[in-house]
């Protein structure tokens, strides 16, 4: 995720007139990417975890946040054994 810094360049080489494929290359993101900062009001903020309830998002809890949330592993698809928490 691009910030402050990519937005703020962004946005002083299209005023300087250069143009977005120019400004994508000097700053090695797509020209998509540099339409798109530049379409914003703000800088992008980043989310922080709270936003995402404490998890980031993308991504799954640990097996010690499983055993925290009451959640216990599936069977064993060879043994057929249940794993213990």
């Amino acid at each position: 995720m691009y910030g402050n810094a990519e937005w703020r360049q962004a946005r002083r080489l299209y005023g300087a007139g250069i143009s977005k494929s120019a400004i994508a290359h000097r700053l090695g993101m797509s020209r998509t990417t540099v339409a798109r900062l530049l379409s914003l009001p703000a800088p992008p903020q980043r989310k922080t975890d709270t936003d995402t309830g404490g998890q980031r998002k993308g991504t799954r809890p640990g097996p010690q946040g499983w055993a925290a949330a009451g959640h216990r592993p599936a069977a064993d698809h060879q043994t057929g054994v249940s794993g213990t928490v």
